[in-house]
This record gives C-alpha cells, structure tokens and sequence, in this order.
C-alpha cells in the first residue's frame, strides 16, 4: 500500500519491484506475512520509474456542519473498491463524500474500520435510507471509530453507515 497510488499499484500486481522503507517486525502478529511489515516510502518500477505517496488533502467541512451520515461501500473485485455518500442531519447530499470519512481494512482483511475527520467524533452506526439515517447502534466502549466484520473478505461486498458528530468545545 502507498497512500494514493491505489491505481498505479493495480497495474503491478504480478510484477517485480523495490520498495524502500521502514520494515516493522511483528512476529507474533497473524496480520503481516511471515510477522514483517514494510511502511513503503517509496516503489522504484523495472522501467526505473520511482511511486512515492500522494498525500490526501481532506475536505474543509462548513463550519455550520455539525453532524452527517456517510454510506461506505467496499467491493473487493470492483474497479472502485471503495464508494463513499455523505448526508448532513437534514438528509442533503454533500460533495466530495470521499473526504467526510476515512474507512480501511485490517491485515487479514476481515474487518473494516471507519473514522471520523478531525474536530468529529463517532456517534452510532445505522442505515440510510432516501438520505435519512436511522441509528441502530452506538460506539462500543473505547472505541472512537467504527468496526464491521466482513464475513468473506475476498468476495463478499460490504456496505455500512457511519454517523459523525462534531465535537463540543469547552
């Protein structure tokens, strides 16, 4: 993985390549091969063309925004594994879904954690219906992001709603 350069990493998949980076030893950890990690800093190509991580520039959320419902989508056979649509309280779409939350997927693939951007918090879980969210379940204690399990990582798809909250200053 290399932060936004899921494309380009599609496209070399079955192919040699060198990657520079921090390697992070887990031995007991069942989500790394054989215990190691590499955090990439950098792919160098056999064509000698060198990836390196595109930053992701989050959205600059209304300060008026104080809550709103993401749908996520993740298919793991798709061309676009990942599909995000985001509602405020009143049930509008907003533009640029992508950057209202950040979901991945744990080592093995079988867990999906979603968080919330920066001054929200996470408050339930639910479904979304016509752009209206209705909360089926609150934050387990001491989790401040939301897991869901993902029954057959390799071909199920999985499709979740999130609520974020803006979080009160005192």
């Amino acid at each position: 993985m290399l932060d936004g350069q899921w494309d380009s990493l599609k496209a070399l998949v079955g192919q040699k390549v060198s990657v520079s980076g921090v390697i992070q030893l887990e031995p007991t950890s069942p989500y790394y091969l054989n215990g190691t990690l590499i955090v990439a800093r950098s792919i160098r190509l056999a064509n000698g063309s060198v990836l390196t991580p595109k930053p992701h520039k989050p959205v600059e959320l209304p300060a008026s925004l104080t809550q709103f419902h993401s749908l996520v989508a993740f298919a793991p056979r798709a061309s676009e594994r990942w599909t995000y649509k985001t509602w405020d309280s009143d049930g509008h779409l907003l533009p640029g879904s992508l950057g209202y939350i950040s979901c991945s997927l744990n080592g093995p693939g079988d867990v999906m954690n979603c968080y919330c951007p920066a001054g929200f918090v996470f408050t339930a879980t639910g479904t979304v219906s016509d752009g209206h969210f209705t909360k089926t379940e609150a934050p387990q204690d001491g989790f401040d992001f939301a897991q869901f399990e993902i029954a057959d990582p390799v071909r199920r798809s999985v499709s979740e709603a999130v609520e974020c909250t803006r979080q009160a200053h005192p």
